[in-house]
């Protein structure tokens, strides 16, 4: 998109395919959480009439867990799109210099913050679980696996510190995805408003 910098676009473009690419593992389960969750009823009432079949194990537990992965496989992409709330209604009124600044200062906090909960994922839930088998489970007594879903929460975090620090990439490079969504914003509505104008004028035409 930025004729100025082909190179940064290059890789910009390989950032965004990639966190789109993993964007759409949340897709796939939410998909996984809807089957569970429909087969799992169906087997119990095909069980409430004598039929030699019975729920899964662990249902609730899975759909608990694959819900980390349905957010935190998409927040990296939804957050490099701006794709979020976004409360702008003070600062979208400062010169375009200081939204850049403040937006960039944002990013760099989200980065940092990010980050460290992406480090004490890792150190805390992966290393002290896969250092300890015996001790897999700290919060339910069961044989329920919780360390792979503990490295997707540090996996997501880590993209999303990534996420903000691209952003913050982008807007150097004058690729700032926030301000692009406001013009689309205000060239939407204007179009909105042209429509409702013609149609108007065309409905007091008719009435004439």
């Amino acid at each position: 998109m930025n004729s100025k910098h082909p190179a940064f676009d290059k890789v910009d473009s390989v950032v965004y395919r990639v966190l789109k690419f993993i964007s759409y593992l949340a897709g796939i389960f939410l998909l996984a959480i809807m089957l569970l969750a429909v087969v799992n009823v169906v087997l119990e009432k095909l069980h409430k009439i004598n039929v030699p079949v019975s729920g899964i194990g662990d249902t609730k537990q899975w759909i608990q867990y694959m819900n980390i992965c349905v957010v935190y496989f998409a927040t990296a992409f939804v957050t490099l799109e701006r794709g979020h709330s976004s409360m702008d209604l003070l600062t979208r009124r400062y010169p375009k210099i200081v939204q850049k600044i403040l937006n960039a200062v944002a990013y760099l906090a989200g980065t940092v913050v990010f980050g460290f909960i992406s480090y004490l994922g890792v150190v805390k839930v992966l290393a002290g679980q896969l250092a300890n088998n015996a001790r897999i489970n700290e919060t339910l007594a069961t044989s329920f696996p919780q360390w792979p879903f503990g490295a997707v929460y540090a996996f997501g975090f880590a993209i999303l510190s990534f996420s903000c620090l691209w952003a913050v990439v982008r807007i150097c490079f004058g690729k700032n995805v926030a301000q692009e969504a406001v013009d689309v914003e205000a060239k939407n509505a204007e179009l909105l408003e042209q429509a409702a104008q013609e149609a108007a004028a065309e409905e007091k035409e008719d009435d004439q």
